[in-house]
């Protein structure tokens, strides 16, 4: 062995040798050392030492690299391979902690060669990893470990940021071990940069260039560290605007700034407001639907307020702001000096006390010029030059801010105006007032007014003051002729004056010889106007609103005669006038019939029967409404009385009644003409004096057959006669004689033949008749089975042959199905037929001998049930416990029976009384329902006897007896549940009759509804005293019926309303259709039920005069959206019920107004017109009045973009829209008005703004058109200043 050297790492010693040759034998070698990491005693005392050398460890392989840097507390291993050609032998590792402790590894051999150490880390620094083969150090130890703990590091992130600022955060590492420490922002995208400030402690900085969340991540040795990643949320402070924050702000008002800050969180948002006094001013904040910051406050000092905002504590561009805060109160206006026409009006203001703003003067909505003089800072005169005699309206304003006592009205006189403002109409009607009147009136007691009548009478008319100029002369002319009239004012003759006037009387016109007339033929009548006065007649003939021709004739002194030719059948008016004043009694209604167009029918008209009532209908129709007149004479010419009876539709019904055979004449006149077909002639017979003479038995086949009808006694009548076969064909007949008729015919079929004889088209009394045809001799039928039967029991019938041979073949057929039988022959040669019958109903029995039916097949019996005979109640609704039924003396007892199900027949009854008396009673029926009524009329016991159809029913006779007498009055019925219920919940009702005296029985209860009953349980829980309870199923409305002892007890029978178990009171109610909408179009409100329970929903809009269409769309998720669609203008009433109760809110009023008409709105001012930049009044208004509902909304572009426009309005009512722009520079100006989309008429306006003055007049001077708009507008538009 050959010693290679020492080497000194610090304290330690390691000692190189080596050695040629594997299993060499042993060698020795001394160490010396003070300290040794291989052992806790010093090597020294053992030295020499003595080994064994027996591998070549360079030959070994550690695969250490996962081990050079682990997580502290967390598993780490690393493997050794030994090579094929040496075996693991004895491997040894020592671990060194940082603070020199030793930790226990754990060595697994996973393979022959291969191991693996696994080891867990429990501190932060680096570890020395020693590995001993044989006891040889491996090559390459010790190996370090570097033990790291991301968790140690604390890390002070920053939450919030502004783009283009630095944002700064802390990490602290010094306790996590050595690694490396990464930071990106974004994904590295931004860059990022950190200052070491020692001892591992690192501040890492970046500056954002937009807004959002930015995601910050921290790894040591690419592990993340506590808190890691994290979001720092960057604001872009210049997107925190305040828009209009240079516009004055009135005192002692509530003012509102909004801040646009919607992509930034408001709660960072900090305000100040500071007063000129240094006082600070509550702000109010809240936040609107598109996420802005609306400020609101009222400031209590005039003067510049400091405004500071502050984003997350640092000031925003501009701030602090500075706002500045009037009061137009302060400002004064003075009296006007001047009220007369072309002086000067003049007066003061004095705005020193106002604070700073714009004051605005305007003469009549700017329409006067004023000239402005400031007589020291804040005082101002005012003056201008009224050129008319008008009202003037001063308004001053402050900042847009009506002042105190503004608008001022001042009214210029012109006293040399007085004039004719309204003149008297040439012609005037007598006893009608006449009237005209003067303007420029101011003092009436200068006004002298004189009128002269035609007969030279003078007066003096009223005269009235209007207003404070005007004033009417009024007075009431009563002579016919010229009237004079007269007036001076001040002095002078007004101009106009004087002036002369006409009277005419229209009531003196006469209209005469008016009658009524035919459709086609003329018709005439006069006027006579001789007394009227001068004037015009107008005449004027019309029908249906519509004038026809007429001619009018002269026939001398003002007379006249009109003719006309009536076209159609309804009433004419003849309009006549004097002056355009209708005369007396106009319009005159002249009637025109059309006889052609009434119409009389009916049988009546042809034949009747004597002794019987007969009717015919006489149609008017449009026949012009003239009069009816009709008269029946009879066969020996007597009047027979003739009813007539107007309908409602102006038709007519009249009726007579013949009491003799014969011919009778009706005559029908319109009008005293004859209608069309009048007169008309009836035959009158008596059909009870037709009789049938002679009429076989019965019809033998292939026989010919004769039947006689006398009709002698019934005079002259229609006469027929039909026969059918069995088989439904008709029998070829022969008839033949006048008064006495005889019939032939020859039956072809056996079986039943119907023989009807008509007289005038109706069956004879008696017929059809029915008669069998039969061969000569065929066997016969009898027996009860024939006639009759009980249901479930044999019945029996016989046939007899005759003696003669053949077969004998038998079918009975039920209403549903065929009964079997069986026919047994008897000694005799006769049968014997059983049949039990499973069925009530008519049987019918086919009896068939050689296949010919015998005489009187097919028979009906009658086969009923006794037993199906049912009281309507049961019969415990009648018993008391002892199958006993209670009467009480002198009262009416009644019994209802059902005999539907009991087959045919017919009840009978009889009732013994105490004594075996029989006692009355009354049995009456409708169908199948039987109603018994008797009265009790002694103390004792009764017997009731029932049969139905002679058989007895069960459980009969019914034992009656007489009980004392009660005082069912004296029930009391109280709760909840004889009212109202919910479905599903159980309620009661008490039935209390402790009180009412002797009681039997139990309370008879019935609980019916339109769908369904309800079952009502009772429980006695006293002296008859009941506790009555029951449990709905269905809602709807019920009637609660409530006997005792067979009477109606309480207020029974009661109304229960049965209600849906719901909440109306949960129902909301939402959307703008509860507000207002637009006619014809569908308005909606969402309605959600969903914790109102199960229910029905209902609405019902009215408006003023129409119901508004309701509909629901249903969600199927409980809630619905309500259509409704009002057909009309004005207030509607909208109710929504849940199960029949008003939900929250109903009713609602609902506004209808028209849809928007964008051509209603009128857009008027200077702010539409051309105009210089210097002195442009940009101001205009829009009158929305009439157009509807809608939204205005108005763009203007200027020469470089967009323009921003001022719109405001007095109230929220007001329809009138106040528009205002600011122009900067001069050019083409474009004006888009438009309500709800549409533009309005005139739009787009398109403005030029000139420099100067000199611009715009030369581009009048050349453009006319251009010019005569500007005119226009200045003389029509009511102009804002």
């Amino acid at each position: 062995m050959r010693n290679s050297g020492i080497e000194n790492f610090s304290e330690n010693y390691y000692i190189t040798y080596s050695h040629n040759q594997v299993n060499e034998p042993s060698s020795s070698m001394s160490v010396k050392n003070n300290a040794s990491r291989l052992a806790r005693e010093p090597l020294i005392e053992r030295s020499p030492i003595d080994f064994n050398v027996v591998v070549d460890t360079s030959q070994l392989t550690v695969d250490f690299g996962k081990c050079k840097s682990v997580l502290n507390n967390q598993p780490a291993s690393f493997t050794i391979d030994t090579k094929e050609n040496v075996g693991p032998n004895d491997i040894r590792v020592v671990i060194t902690s940082p603070s020199g402790h030793h930790i226990q590894p754990k060595i697994i051999n996973t393979q022959t060669n291969l191991s693996r150490i696994e080891y867990t880390p429990t501190e932060i620094g680096e570890y020395y990893i020693d590995i001993f083969f044989a006891n040889q150090l491996v090559k390459g130890s010790p190996f370090k470990c570097n033990v790291f703990d991301p968790s140690k590091i604390k890390m002070m992130p920053t939450f919030s940021g502004f783009v283009d600022q630095l944002v700064k955060f802390e990490v602290d590492a010094s306790q996590a071990g050595t690694g490396q420490l990464e930071i990106a922002v974004e994904n590295g995208r931004i860059p990022c940069t950190f200052s070491n400030q020692g001892n591992l402690r690192f501040i890492p900085c970046f500056t954002p260039r937009e807004p959002g969340k930015h995601e910050i991540s921290v790894k040591f040795n690419n592990h993340d560290v506590p808190g890691s990643p994290f979001f720092c949320n960057i604001v872009d402070l210049s997107r925190l605007t305040i828009p209009d924050i240079n516009q004055p702000y009135s005192v002692y008002k509530t003012n509102v700034i909004e801040l646009n800050s919607s992509d930034l969180n408001n709660n960072d948002i900090t305000l100040k407001l500071t007063s000129p006094s240094g006082m600070q001013v509550p702000i109010s904040r809240s936040i609107t639907p598109y996420n802005t910051l609306k400020v609101t406050f009222q400031p209590v000092e005039i003067g510049s307020h400091r405004l500071e905002v502050t984003y997350d504590g640092i000031d925003i561009s501009g701030s602090p702001f500075e706002i500045k805060v009037y009061d137009a109160s302060k400002i004064v206006v003075s009296e006007i000096k001047g009220s007369e026409v072309n002086k000067p009006c003049e007066f003061t203001i004095d705005a020193g006390n106002a604070g700073e703003g714009q004051l605005e003067i305007a003469i009549n909505d700017g329409l006067i010029k004023n000239q402005v003089k400031q007589i020291r800072p804040g005082q101002y005169a005012v003056s201008f030059l009224p050129t008319k005699q008008d009202t003037y309206v001063i308004d001053v304003r402050f900042n847009d801010e009506q002042v105190p006592e503004c608008p001022k009205r001042i009214f210029v006189r012109d006293f040399n105006s007085a004039r004719l403002s309204r003149q008297i109409d040439d012609s005037q009607a007598i006893g009608e007032q006449a009237w005209f009147s003067l303007s420029g009136i101011y003092d009436i007691n200068e006004l002298e007014v004189k009128v002269k009548s035609p007969t030279g009478q003078e007066f003096i008319p009223k005269i009235q003051k209007i207003n404070q100029e005007d004033c009417r002369i009024e007075w009431i002319p009563y002579e016919l002729g010229s009237y004079s009239v007269l007036a001076n004012y001040h002095g002078n003759i007004i101009k106009g004056m004087p002036f002369k006037i006409k009277t005419f009387d229209p009531k003196r016109v006469q209209v005469y010889n008016i009658n009524d007339g035919l459709v086609f033929k003329s018709n005439m009548f006069c006027v006579d106007a001789s007394q009227a006065g001068e004037g015009s007649l107008e005449i004027g003939i019309s029908c249906n609103g519509q004038y026809i021709p007429n001619q009018v004739k002269p026939i001398g002194n003002s007379k006249f005669e009109v003719h006309f030719l009536p076209q159609e059948a309804v009433i004419h008016y003849a309009n006549i006038s004097f002056n355009s004043i209708p005369v007396k009694n106009s319009p005159f209604a002249i009637k025109i019939i059309d006889t052609n167009l009434v119409i009389a029918q009916g049988k009546a008209l042809t034949s009747a029967i004597v002794n019987s009532t007969s009717s015919f209908e006489i149609l008017t129709g449009n026949a012009g409404g003239g009069s009816l007149r009709a008269t029946i004479t009879g066969p020996k010419g007597e009047n027979i009385p003739l009813k007539l009876n107007q309908q409602t539709n102006g038709d007519y019904t009249c009726e007579y009644t013949p009491y003799s055979v014969g011919s009778y004449r009706i005559d029908v006149l319109y009008s005293n003409q004859p209608i069309s077909g009048s007169p008309f002639y009836v035959k009158v017979f008596d059909p009870q004096s037709v009789e049938i003479t002679n009429l076989p038995t019965e019809l033998n086949i292939e026989t010919a057959s004769l039947i006689e009808v006398d009709l002698r006694k019934a005079g002259n009548v229609n006469f027929d006669v039909k026969i059918t076969s069995p088989t439904g064909i008709d029998v070829p007949v022969d008839i033949e004689g006048q008064g006495l008729k005889q019939i032939h015919f020859t039956p072809k079929e056996y079986g039943s033949y119907r023989i009807s004889v008509l007289i005038d088209e109706q069956n004879l009394n008696g017929t059809p008749l029915y008669l069998n045809c039969t061969d000569a001799v065929l066997p016969s039928a009898h027996g009860d089975g024939l006639l009759h039967g009980i249901e479930d029991k044999p019945a029996y019938f016989f046939v007899d042959s005759q003696g003669l041979k053949g077969n004998l073949e038998v079918n009975i057929e039920g209403p549903q199905h065929f009964t079997k039988n069986v026919i047994e022959r008897q000694l005799d040669g006769s049968y014997m037929v059983k049949y039990t019958p499973v069925e009530v109903g008519l049987f019918k029995i086919y009896i068939k001998w050689n296949g010919k039916e015998i005489n009187g097949s097919p028979f009906v019996s009658y086969v009923l049930n006794p037993e199906k005979v049912k009281i309507v109640g049961g019969w415990q609704s009648i018993l008391d416990y002892n199958n006993c039924l209670n009467l009480k003396l002198y009262e009416e007892k009644t019994i209802d029976f059902d005999t539907t199900d009991a087959g045919p027949g017919t009840l009978s009854c009889s009732i013994l009384a105490p004594g075996n008396t029989k006692l009355p009673f009354k049995l009456d029926n409708q169908g199948c329902l039987y109603t018994l009524n008797f009265s009790a009329l002694y103390e004792g016991e009764y017997k009731i006897h029932l049969l139905w159809d002679n058989h007895v029913l069960p459980n009969t006779p019914i034992t009656a007896r007489t009980t004392h007498l009660s005082d069912l009055n004296r029930v009391e019925i109280s709760g909840y549940g004889i009212h109202e219920a919910k479905i599903n919940q159980e309620t009661d009702f008490i039935v209390d009759g402790s009180r009412a005296g002797d009681l039997h029985g139990l309370p008879e209860i019935r609980f019916t509804g339109t769908r369904c009953d309800i079952d009502v349980r009772l429980h006695q829980i006293g002296q008859n005293i009941y506790r009555c309870s029951y449990t709905p199923q269905i809602p709807g409305a019920y009637l609660l019926s409530i006997k005792w002892n067979e009477r109606q007890i309480g207020d029974s029978p009661y109304k229960v309303n049965i209600g849906m178990n719901s909440d109306p009171s949960k129902v909301i109610v939402s959307g703008e259709g509860i507000k207002m909408g637009v006619i014809g179009q569908d308005i909606k409100a969402l309605i959600d039920t969903r914790r109102a329970g199960p229910g029905e929903l209902t609405a019902h809009c009215m408006g003023p005069q129409k119901v508004a269409f309701c509909e629901f769309f249903d969600h199927k998720d409980g809630t619905f959206t309500l259509f409704v669609k009002p057909q009309e203008s004005g207030k509607h009433v909208l109710q929504i019920k849940y199960n029949d109760e008003h939900v929250p809110g109903s009713p609602f009023i609902i506004k209808i107004v028209g849809p928007p008409d964008a051509t209603k709105v009128k857009v008027m001012g200077p702010g539409i017109c051309y105009g210089v930049l210097n002195n442009y009044k940009s101001k205009f208004i829009c009158e929305t009045k009439g157009a509807g509902a809608g939204q205005l909304t108005v763009r203007i572009r200027g020469p470089k973009g967009a323009f921003r426009v001022e719109m405001q309005r007095e109230s929220q009512k007001d329809r009138t829209i106040y528009c205002k722009f600011d122009p900067t520079e001069a050019g083409d100006y474009q004006i888009n008005v438009k309500w709800s989309g549409q533009h309005v008429p005139g739009s787009p306006f398109n403005v030029h703004i000139f420099n100067t003055d000199e611009e715009l007049e030369h581009f009048l001077r050349s453009n006319p058109e251009a010019a005569y708009a500007v005119q226009q507008q200045q003389i029509q538009n009511q102009l804002i200043s």
